[in-house]
């Protein structure tokens, strides 16, 4: 099979792939799809479970690996537009704002992340996927670093969180709403 020039729309952005072969011998192989301004509140929105609201602009590389092990995640990464902030509001009782309650922090500090959490300018939003060397799992690496809007009670400063979070072969899948169309 060859894919000469692939272009689509997905979650407000564009998914776009230069020229590909897929061959039927070839045990592995791999198409590098570029992600270009991916709207943050419809990607977040397709999310299992997840506790917030997100505004923003993600651009990046997903590579979909292929073979004797199936389709899965390459090392992928997508990233915020740093010169256009976005906007994260998450519920500290829920995934993902609930992972501050994990960290090996005070309770004061926590407390001000969770205050944080609940409405800041995004400065930096990361996601990667790094498949493992077994070729069966994946870490999903989320890097979250911004600034409280709007709250008095907390002193200025930034906050960067660092989410790793370990999962199968099925955790694009996982994540996904199933109920939820791609768009």
């Amino acid at each position: 099979i060859f894919i000469e020039h692939g272009d689509f729309g997905w979650c407000g952005g564009r998914l776009t792939c230069a020229a590909a072969r897929i061959t039927g011998g070839k045990p592995d192989g791999m198409v590098m799809l570029r992600a270009e301004q991916v709207d943050v509140g419809q990607l977040t929105g397709m999310m299992k479970d997840f506790g917030g609201h997100a505004e923003g602009w993600l651009t990046g590389r997903v590579p979909i690996l292929f073979g004797t092990n199936g389709v899965r995640l390459g090392n992928a990464h997508l990233i915020g537009d740093p010169d256009k902030p976005g906007v994260l509001q998450l519920d500290p009782d829920k995934w993902p704002g609930n992972q501050v309650d994990t960290l090996g922090v005070s309770p004061a500090v926590k407390k001000a992340m969770k205050q944080t959490l609940r409405n800041m300018s995004l400065n930096l939003l990361r996601l990667d996927a790094l498949p493992r060397t077994d070729k069966t799992s994946t870490r999903l690496c989320l890097r979250i670093a911004g600034t409280p809007r709007d709250d008095s009670d907390l002193p200025p400063g930034d906050l960067t969180i660092n989410l790793n979070i370990e999962d199968r072969l099925d955790l694009l899948w996982n994540l996904l709403n199933p109920s939820v169309p791609l768009k």
